[in-house]
Formats: C-alpha cells, structure tokens, sequence
C-alpha cells in the first residue's frame, strides 16, 4: 500500500501551530491588500526599510489565506487528499489524490493506458532521486497547483531546481506557472498562502554564508502571480544574526485578519549546556508580517520556551488558543487581544494538552496526554456550553498493550483522513551476501469518516485502498 509520511510532533519553541481550512471565528478587520511598494527588508540584517501603514477596512473575500501548511502533512480541500507517489512501482514522483469520502486513491491522469513514468503523464511532478525539500499540490480557486522544490545544501547535492505547474483539479491541462523562485541554495520547507491574483511561497531555509560552512536560518517571502509565465518577486527576506544551533528562526505561524502571522524565536545569548536547557531559556514573540509594506510588527504576545503558566499556546483557525495551569481554555484575537472563547475549569486536571485536533462548528477537539499512565486522550468540547461533550476512543494498540488514537492524516472541514491501526507483518530483505532474511514490520491502515460522525464516537470508518507498491 502506499505508505503516508507520519506529521511530525516535534513543533518549534513551546508554540504549536495547526492550520486548517475552516474560516476564523469572530474574525476583525485589518487591511489585505496586494500591491506593494518596491522596498523590502535587508537580507543580510533583517532589518526592515519600509514604513508601515495604518488604517483599517472589512477583509474582502479572497483576502489572503492558508492553502498549505507545509511538507509535514499532505495537503486536502473540496473532498481531495493530494499526496505524491515516489515507490519502486511509481518511481517518478507523480500525484495521487485520495477521495476522502470513499478512501480511493487514484493517479491524477486522465490518459488510458498511462505508464505513469515519464513527463508526458498528466501526473508527472518531476523525477525520483532529487533532493527534495518539498514535492505536492493543494488546491485553490478550483485549480490545482502542483509544486517542488529541491534542497541540494541538505540532501545528496545537485541542482537547486523549483517550479510551480497549474492545471485542472483532475490532473490534466498542466500548464507551468513559474520557476526558480527558491533563492540561494537551500530550502527546508515551504508554507504556501493565497489571495486573488497570488501565491506567496514563505520559505524556510539555512544557507552556508561562508567558506567553513556556517549557516544561518533565512526566512524568505515570494509572490507569484497567478498568471502562467509569471516571475516570482521577493517581498521579504530576513536572515539571523548568529548561526548554527544557537541562531534566532522566524516562521509562518498563520493567518488573522487576511494577515502573516510569524513566530521570531531567539535562544539565550550564551549557551547552557543543554540543548533542553536552552529550549527552556528562548523566547519567542508572535508578529504581523505586513506583506504589503514588507515589514515585520512589534510583538503581539510573547513567551519562553518553558511555556511559563501557559501548559497550551497555538495558533488556529487565526485565533490564540491557550490552556492554563487552572484549566481554562481561551480563544483571543491575536491582532486586537480580545478574548473570543473562555471556558473555565474546563481541561481535566493533571493531563498535559498535546493540542488541537481540530474546529467543527462549535465543537473543540483537543489531544491529551497522561504521562504518569502513557495513555493518549481526545476530548470534544462544547464551546456554547464550556462543557465536555465526550471522549473518544483509543482504537489500536502499539505493541500489542498501549492504546493508541487515530492519527489525523487529512481533513478538509467535512471528512477526515485517519491511520486506525498498525498490523505487524514479516518482511524479507536480501543482505550483500546474497542471503535472504525475515524482519518484522507493521502495514499502518488508513480509514476515511465524516468529521461530524468520528466526534460523535462512530468508528464507521470506511478503510482506504491504496495504490499498490513494491517491498523491499
């Protein structure tokens, strides 16, 4: 079966941040516009040479917004999982789509009789063996843009190659949209945002600024018109001032108001001896990122990396959502501070929030975890009613005795996307003396469920079927 990339848990500096397609509750007015003046930031300092501008309005309707959060998990919208092939059977890396109401995955390619292993299928990204940062699709305004970027500094060298194609939601009529928009060298991952007439690619990257090899964290915004042919135009472009592991990032965190929300963290001045230790010593702000002045904004909110009386801050849905050590969870506006959401005493007692699952109206998925009794935990949360609605199972378990959750691998708003089980296997691999061996192994399971059934408590998933793949 084809075997999905696991979203990574790890997240940044105390600030979890999930991205969906659901519109902001409660959200305000600030302006989104796309002209910009000529000016941007200086990239070898950071430092911004534009004014900002002051005024508000109503955020029209295609205002800017979250197409793709980024590589770590495949991108879904109108009923559509949009995840890549790259395995012996499919070794160039073309684009599948998993129906998420039946679980079926299928090539995007219309043509009959398709081999699906060279440029000329509808599904064709680029080939195999590239040093990848980033190789998928998402769609927006009933297109879809495929895109890939390599990371020669990071992975097995070559050429640093990107380029965006559009075509139609099924694959065909691909037409390239730009190319070359990843600057200098390096690229680690790429958050894709969208308005009317642009892309912006916020890219993540840590280029080597000298003959040793020293690198230090850039973050770069680049808009491309939606117009095929079109050449990318640097809006801004910040880079940190140390290097290496002690050097400051700054991120994409979201969208509020039509606005870039981004995190600057910076490590202590010194390091402490301990790589938790300077975890814990960081401070982190969250910021606007006016695209249309190109400058970086005064703090919003800021906090350490030890998370102070704050056991829960994220980003979602264009809202701050935090936990604290009583249990009340709030919802604020990130821009004004106004309080959206404040539910009192509402998280259990002694279990860690790991974050939000998910938004569904007026219902609140949140992951838990009890570390005493290494149990996971989802709980729905009535926001009308500040109460909680239920819990929801554990459905498999690791190892044959811990329970375990469903994975979320897609949701679009309406249907999820999730790994059920793990099922062990035994799997056969030939070592350099010609001698076959047995290993064991696990085949994960995908099921595909309404997202109002699964937070109800159904299990009525229906399994998913995969394309077919080679093993080892």
């Amino acid at each position: 079966m084809k075997r999905f990339a696991i979203p990574k848990l790890a997240l940044p500096m105390a600030l979890l941040f999930a991205l969906c397609a659901c519109t902001a509750a409660n959200s305000g007015s600030v302006p989104a516009q796309t002209d910009a003046p000529s000016s941007a930031a200086d990239p070898a300092t950071g430092e911004d040479t534009a004014q900002a501008s002051s005024g508000e309005q109503e955020v029209p309707v295609g205002s800017l917004h979250m197409v793709w959060a980024g590589s770590d998990v495949p991108s879904a919208a109108g009923g559509q999982l949009y995840e890549t092939a790259s395995t012996y059977l499919y070794d160039p890396r073309c684009l599948t789509a998993v129906d998420l109401e039946t679980g079926v995955q299928q090539m995007l390619c219309t043509k009959t009789g398709c081999t699906h292993d060279n440029p000329d299928c509808e599904a064709w990204i680029c080939e195999a063996g590239l040093s990848l940062a980033q190789c998928g699709a998402f769609a927006e305004d009933g297109k879809l843009y495929r895109v890939y970027a390599t990371d020669p500094h990071h992975g097995m060298g070559g050429a640093l190659l990107s380029g965006v194609e559009v075509s139609s939601l099924d694959g065909s009529n691909s037409t390239l949209l730009c190319e070359d928009f990843v600057p200098n060298g390096s690229c680690i991952d790429i958050t894709w945002l969208a308005d009317d007439g642009y892309l912006y690619a916020c890219i993540q990257s840590n280029p080597a600024v000298n003959e040793e090899g020293e690198t230090r964290n850039q973050f770069t915004v680049e808009r491309i018109p939606k117009t095929p042919g079109s050449t990318a135009e640097l809006l801004y472009q910040w880079q940190s001032t140390r290097a290496d592991n002690m050097a400051e990032s700054l991120q994409a965190a979201g969208v509020s108001h039509g606005q870039l929300l981004v995190m600057l963290t910076e490590p202590p001045a010194e390091h402490t001896g301990s790589l938790a230790g300077d975890y814990a010593a960081s401070t982190t702000t969250l910021r606007v990122l006016d695209l249309e002045t190109r400058t970086l904004g005064e703090p919003l909110d800021c906090w350490t990396g030890d998370g102070g009386d704050l056991s829960l801050r994220q980003i979602y849905n264009g809202l701050l959502w935090t936990i604290d050590g009583e249990g009340t969870l709030t919802a604020a506006d990130p821009i004004t501070g106004d309080t959206v959401e404040n539910c009192p005493g509402l998280w259990p007692e002694e279990m860690e929030p790991r974050g939000i699952f998910g938004l569904y109206g007026r219902r609140l998925v949140v992951d838990g975890y009890d570390r005493a009794n290494d149990l996971e935990h989802r709980y729905v949360f009535d926001l009308d009613t500040g109460t909680m609605q239920r819990e929801l199972p554990a459905t498999w378990y690791k190892e044959a005795n811990q329970p375990r959750l469903p994975s979320l691998m897609a949701d679009d708003g309406e249907h999820l996307m999730l790994k059920v089980e793990e099922r062990p296997v035994t799997r056969t691999t030939v070592g350099q003396d010609g001698v076959v061996m047995e290993y064991p192994s696990s085949d994960s399971v995908y099921a595909v469920i309404p997202a109002e059934d699964y937070l109800d408590g159904s299990e009525d998933w229906t399994t998913c079927t995969l394309l077919p793949t080679e093993e080892n």
